[in-house]
């Protein structure tokens, strides 16, 4: 533990960001790889016109956070721990019971944050050019609207802000989860063995798959970002009850006209339904 503290202390948000950047694209070459040689299922739209078209929204998210947030994730947690509240804290709970509690905090309020998207209709109009993919692989992780992630991001900027969590910790978490984003959304079958002990621990693609059906009640269950237990607690789980190669996904207004035009896809939540076919 005591690198992490140190990496804390010394230029943690250039190399925090500069490490998710080789995490990412190595991430993209090996879990893409695994779906070009293992697929589970028949994409139906072509690969190139998926990815440019989702990577699209990815960096135009990635350009609007830098333009709307005051400062890195990273930056403002460090600049926490030097406030009254996070040296009050600091002083009271042991660092590496901070650095656990936080992983599970941040957690537990994209948990939470999920929930809130599909429950409240002006975040459901956002989140759901998520699960208008009537395809689900690697890509799948990449396309959300742009105010999708600068939502979650906002909700990260809170718990830092309330929890004082240790900048370490928001390292970490925003580490895993770009390689767990990915992984989530993988066409690829794991092996039956494998999948019954990774489910405990972490959303696997077959947990994760059923949250896209385009059955309203599965959509409605495993909303998990990195751990499962959060839906098995709330009871919101829906352990895969059948054979997941015949899913499908997207939602029913989407079906007969797959999206994978930006402009469309970024227009599309603020268009009356009527309009947005």
């Amino acid at each position: 533990m005591a690198w992490l503290v140190d990496l804390g202390k010394n230029g943690l948000s250039r190399s925090g960001e500069n490490f998710n950047w080789y995490l990412l694209a190595g991430a993209i070459l090996v879990f893409g790889l695994w779906e070009a040689f293992l697929p589970r299922r028949i994409i139906q739209s072509p690969l190139p016109l998926r990815l440019g078209s989702h990577l699209t929204l990815f960096l135009l998210a990635f350009g609007l956070s830098l333009i709307v947030l005051p400062s890195p994730i990273f930056a403002f947690a460090l600049a926490m721990e030097k406030t009254r509240w996070g040296l009050w804290v600091a002083t009271r709970i042991p660092w590496y019971v901070r650095f656990f509690a936080s992983l599970l905090i941040l957690d537990f309020v994209y948990y939470a944050v999920h929930i809130a998207f599909h429950s409240f209709g002006p975040l459901w109009r956002v989140h759901s050019i998520h699960h208008s993919d009537v395809d689900f692989d690697l890509t799948t992780g990449f396309r959300a609207h742009p105010l999708e992630p600068l939502m979650r991001t906002a909700a990260q900027f809170a718990v830092v802000a309330v929890v004082a969590a240790p900048a370490p910790a928001i390292l970490v978490y925003s580490w895993v989860s770009v390689a767990h984003s990915l992984f989530a959304h993988l066409n690829v079958t794991l092996p039956r063995r494998l999948d019954r002990v990774l489910h405990f621990a972490i959303v696997t693609p077959q947990f994760h798959e059923v949250h896209h059906s385009i059955d309203l009640a599965e959509q409605k269950s495993n909303y998990g970002e990195i751990f499962p237990w959060w839906d098995r607690l709330f009871g919101t789980a829906n352990e895969p009850p059948r054979d997941g190669a015949s899913l499908r996904f997207g939602l029913d207004k989407w079906q007969s006209k797959p999206r994978l035009n930006p402009v469309r896809i970024l227009v599309s939540p603020f268009v009356p339904a009527s309009r947005a076919e």
